[in-house]
């Protein structure tokens, strides 16, 4: 079996050519691992002339393999989640084809555009902005979340390693790239904001509360936006402390936070 004859094309983009791709995933040659975890990688590289993202899952059991089979493994479910954000509006890595390798190892390809910028996890990290940045970024990061929540969906693992930070205009761009775990619901802000501190908290970067702080009422003016400031200003100072408490808790309950693959240090490459 050929290079390329070990790829079915399970889903592709508009305008995208499936021979085209079939061959470029059976000569792809990853320049960098951005992630190793288990059975799963994360590679950057180039593809068909462009920068792309590929995700690579061995299905290593039968559950693995009956959920592709059904149209229920991560990769349809990753490309269900960024096709809903695509059209209502939310910034995300556009997924390019997914793909099942058949041979020696049964695999599930994602491949998606490279989005420029760093992650969240890596800005708090790193330390690299100024005070002002700091909360210009907290303030895009909770209008995302309210946004998200106003629309009728949240995404449960909305994690700081999980979003791209880029800018246009001078503002704010905050991408999702893991869409797997978008669902319904439109109650799910703190389940975002307790996804947006564990990840911080258990590396031992979390940021300043003054920061946490702006994120919390990002969402809130965003949820009371349209009323009356002077009206609602109680209102809303009360919705901030809940805000709060109920992060705080559900920190304080989740235990240990210590991730187990640190997302700041990548895995080596697995691919071949």
């Amino acid at each position: 079996m050929s290079s390329d004859q070990r790829f079915r094309i399970d889903r592709i983009g508009a305008g995208e050519r499936r021979e085209e791709w079939r061959r470029a995933l059976g000569a792809f040659l990853p320049e960098e691992t951005l992630k190793k975890e288990g059975a799963a990688w994360v590679y950057r590289g180039r593809m068909l002339g462009r920068e792309v993202v590929v995700k690579v899952r061995e299905l290593r059991s039968l559950a693995d393999r009956l959920k592709v089979a059904l149209g229920a493994g991560r990769g349809r479910r990753h490309w269900r989640g960024a096709s809903w954000l695509l059209e209502h509006g939310f910034a995300t890595a556009r997924p390019l084809v997914l793909a099942m390798e058949r041979g020696s190892a049964a695999r599930e390809w994602l491949v998606m555009e490279a989005l420029p910028g760093a992650s969240l996890l890596r800005h708090i990290a790193d330390a690299d902005l100024g005070v002002r940045e700091q909360h210009g970024l907290a303030r895009a990061v909770g209008r995302q979340v309210a946004a998200l929540c106003a629309a009728g969906r949240f995404n449960r693992d909305h994690k700081p390693s999980n979003l791209i930070v880029s800018r246009r205009g001078g503002e704010f761009v905050v991408s999702i790239i893991d869409c797997v775990a978008i669902r319904r619901g439109r109650d799910g802000a703190v389940r975002m904001l307790h996804a947006l501190a564990v990840e911080p908290t258990g590396l031992r970067i979390l940021p300043r509360r003054a920061v946490l702080a702006r994120v919390i009422a990002a969402v809130v003016e965003a949820e009371y936006g349209g009323r009356d400031r002077r009206e609602a200003k109680s209102a809303m100072r009360g919705a901030r402390r809940a805000y709060w408490g109920l992060v705080m808790e559900s920190l304080r309950r989740h235990g240990d936070a210590t991730p187990r693959t640190n997302p700041l240090a990548p895995g080596p490459s697995a691919l071949r």
